[in-house]
């Protein structure tokens, strides 16, 4: 799967300038915008290991945007604590 790789593309560049610790919440923008069926977003992506959390949002009708803006807060909050 493509995102599969972008993710480990991502992860790779941010690993090799020592950014790979820092926090980083997935966004899944224009969900408005695709079907339902047979499509996993699911909450959490494992990727070498790791889990990042993902967020769905749609900048159109607003959705996911709450969830956004918790998923940067707690990010914020676990790198700081």
């Amino acid at each position: 799967m493509w995102v599969t790789e972008e993710l480990t593309t991502t992860r790779e560049i941010l690993d090799s300038i020592g950014a790979g610790d820092i926090p980083s919440v997935l966004v899944l923008n224009k969900v408005d915008r695709i079907e339902e069926d047979g499509i996993d977003l699911s909450p959490t992506v494992g990727l070498n290991g790791r889990h990042i959390a993902t967020v769905q949002t749609s900048a159109t009708t607003g959705t996911g945007l709450d969830a956004l803006r918790t998923a940067i807060r707690n990010a914020l909050v676990d790198d700081h604590s």
